[in-house]
């Protein structure tokens, strides 16, 4: 017996090493084959040690970085989406992480709440008399402008899947409606660049007879202008020649493998008249609700647009010129940029929004027809119902959809090799990308933010999201006093 494990303990060390490697082999085969976590898929093994360390960070926390301390979200914004995402529980303990600053949102609970949130009835786009066929929104919350070539086929297949299931649009991105926009069913918005990627003719001027095609599709809800955004306003939108597929370039109308650069801005809006007759020709020939996004860099301008817009009505007669709808953008987004226009153009959301609505509420006949959409970093509840409370119909959202399909915010959308596959065209690294799984994760995403909103809504008194109002919070000043923001406004 002794010789016995004598010989075992000499073929001791071999045993364990042939052991170690079938635990290796059988964990990289369970990696490979698994479908809830792209990483374990792009990364076998070696993803393992991200969610190791996620989950020993509770117990390191005072030694390291905290939860508000990431840019340009921190952990604990990131980590409420992932946790909805994912279906399990987002609550909190031990009080608030946060520590109140100058500008943050304080919402004024009341002492008499509502009992329970009536559902959100929707908001009706084109309230005009050139729109053929009205969109009755059905969500307050949807999904903003990214498109199929800045993001990878499975991306797009599963936020349109995803949306679908939640019954929120889905904002095609200037990149235009790709094949993978129509397969999930959602409502599509049509964003309509300078470069009109795929409603172009060889001389890259748009094509009004492919547009009206793509606008009669049953799917095709609205169509969106779009001026700028707050990633990079008045510059050109770049697509890196090593995302430019054949694929892409095919739905796109452009050359594959060639650096795609769209134009500053329109060549036919140069001024606020241009704007404006160029959306109501858009509408006019389409027939659906059609408005504009932009960044506000210059209050004078949008006074000016609005003066112009009311002339141009009065001497009408009509509606023609009233847009049905304005996006509001602000604070970055998913777009790639140079960082001096990232860092140092486009005014926030939390001043450009109050005072692009409070100058078209101004006009009754400019408040009944204009509705307003909110997008910007408006990822989680307090965001949303802040926008909602300040005069936002509803709101959208990119990177809140990218970060419920397993964005980690690695920083790196625009070099093509985005880790989890979503903001790449690498079929090694979208390949862990399973439309499936991340659809179900987006959809509970997008139902989880707007039963917040109601939540918040309920806690403030109003009996629904329709009902939130500037009453309903507060900003913190200078001393670091919450002041109640209809207030503010009057000094």
């Amino acid at each position: 017996m002794g010789d016995l494990i004598l010989n075992l303990t000499q073929y001791a060390p071999g045993i364990i090493f042939v052991i170690f490697i079938l635990t290796i082999t059988a964990l990289y085969w369970h990696d490979k084959r698994q479908k809830s976590h792209t990483l374990l898929r792009n990364f076998p093994i070696i993803g393992r040690f991200r969610y190791l360390f996620e989950d020993l960070a509770v117990f390191f926390r005072q030694y390291f970085a905290g939860d508000r301390s990431e840019a340009p979200y921190t952990k604990a914004e990131r980590s409420w989406i992932y946790r909805t995402a994912k279906g399990v529980s987002s609550l909190a303990s031990f009080g608030s992480t946060k520590v109140n600053k100058t500008g943050d949102i304080i919402f004024n609970n009341s002492m008499y709440p509502q009992l329970e949130s009536e559902s959100f009835k929707g908001v009706l786009f084109g309230n005009n008399s050139y729109v053929k066929n009205p969109y009755l929104a059905k969500n307050v919350i949807n999904i903003s402008g990214m498109s199929y070539g800045a993001l990878s086929k499975p991306a797009v297949q599963s936020l349109s899947k995803g949306a679908f299931m939640a019954g929120s649009w889905v904002n095609t991105g200037e990149g235009g409606p790709s094949r993978y926009h129509y397969e999930g069913g959602a409502d599509l918005v049509i964003q309509l660049g300078s470069a009109y990627y795929g409603f172009r003719d060889d001389d890259g001027n748009l094509d009004m007879d492919l547009l009206k095609e793509a606008a009669s599709k049953e799917s095709v809800k609205m169509i969106e202008v779009k001026l700028s955004q707050s990633a990079k306003p008045g510059d050109s939108a770049y697509l890196p020649a090593i995302k430019v597929t054949e694929d892409i370039a095919r739905e796109r109308k452009i050359k594959a493998r060639v650096d795609s650069i769209s134009p500053a801005r329109h060549k036919s809006i140069y001024d606020e008249s241009s704007l404006l007759e160029f959306v109501a020709n858009i509408r006019k020939e389409t027939g659906l609700p059609t408005g504009f996004k932009f960044c506000l860099g210059r209050k004078d301008e949008f006074i000016k647009l609005i003066n112009t817009l009311l002339k141009l009505t009065d001497d009408r007669g009509d509606d023609y010129y009233i847009p049905d709808f304005i996006t509001i953008d602000g604070d970055g987004g998913t777009g790639a940029a140079p960082l001096s226009l990232l860092d140092s153009t486009g005014f926030s959301l939390k001043v450009s929004l109050p005072f692009i609505v409070d100058e078209i509420n101004k006009h009754e006949i400019l408040k009944d027809k204009i509705k307003i959409i909110a997008s910007g970093k408006l990822s989680t509840p307090t965001e949303v119902a802040w926008a909602l409370c300040t005069g936002a119909h509803v709101a959208v959202t990119a990177r809140g959809a990218l970060f419920s399909m397993g964005c980690i915010q690695s920083l790196s959308c625009a070099s093509g090799k985005c880790p989890t596959g979503l903001a790449t065209n690498d079929k090694k690294l979208y390949q862990g990308v399973d439309p499936q799984d991340k659809s179900i994760r987006v959809m509970r995403y997008l139902q989880g933010l707007q039963k917040e909103v109601e939540k918040i809504s309920r806690v403030v008194g109003a009996k629904n999201i329709g009902d939130l109002n500037r009453n309903h919070f507060s900003v913190i000043n200078n001393e670091g006093e919450p002041i109640k923001f209809i207030d503010l406004m009057t000094k």
